[in-house]
């Protein structure tokens, strides 16, 4: 009877183990290498600053990412997420004024936390149809975020919901923040004053006359 030694098949088991865990580090690096950078403002980070970044080699980056575009569209995913799970929660204050005070200031935290990505996915989104589409879904979880925890005050005004909708947007922040130059706390301000004005009017066309 001939005994078969399975020792060298376990030792290739061990060494494909081990070149697929670095490739699953290697590709985590570098896309936290890229999230840094976009982070720091460098709109358009090449493979040479990827691979200078997450200390891997040139051939890395190709490999993992063989276009570029490939890393945008998984920052856009990750921008997705980290919204999606902000926007979970409900607010059930009951004074609506509570609720769009609180709602400006959850959007205010996420968005300065986004607001690096956001700007990058913005300049390359026209030449990415993913990308493009990722801006329309973060519309439209804005929107329904809205809907959810304002919808019975704003009723049937459509009007309403749509000037809420451009107000509390990512656009309207960031201009705010970077063309207007407002601090968090002054823009955050702004948001909140005109969110209630125009729901004021609202809320008194419901009074009981």
């Amino acid at each position: 009877m001939i005994e078969v030694d399975g020792s060298a098949d376990h030792d290739d088991e061990h060494v494909l183990d081990g070149r697929q865990r670095r490739r699953i580090d290697n590709k985590r690096r570098l896309f936290q290498a890229f999230l840094a950078l976009v982070n720091e403002g460098v709109v358009s980070p090449t493979a040479q600053d990827l691979a200078k970044r997450a200390e891997v080699g040139l051939r890395s980056v190709f490999r993992h990412y063989p276009e570029m575009e490939g890393l945008y569209q998984e920052m856009a995913l990750h921008v997705q997420s980290v919204v999606r799970q902000a926007f979970s929660s409900r607010l059930d204050a009951a004074d609506w004024r509570e609720r769009v005070s609180d709602l400006a200031q959850r959007r205010a935290l996420i968005y300065d936390t986004i607001s690096a990505y956001q700007v990058a996915i913005e300049a390359h989104r026209h030449e990415s149809r993913p990308l493009n589409l990722h801006q329309q879904t973060l519309a439209r979880m804005e929107q329904q975020s809205i809907q959810a925890t304002l919808g019975d005050v704003i009723g049937s005004q459509a009007h309403v919901a749509e000037a809420l909708h451009l107000m509390l947007s990512f656009d309207t922040w960031l201009r705010l923040r970077r063309e207007q130059g407002l601090s968090n706390a002054d823009a955050l301000a702004v948001v909140v004053s005109t969110c209630q004005a125009l729901l004021g009017g609202v809320a008194a066309l419901q009074q009981p006359r």
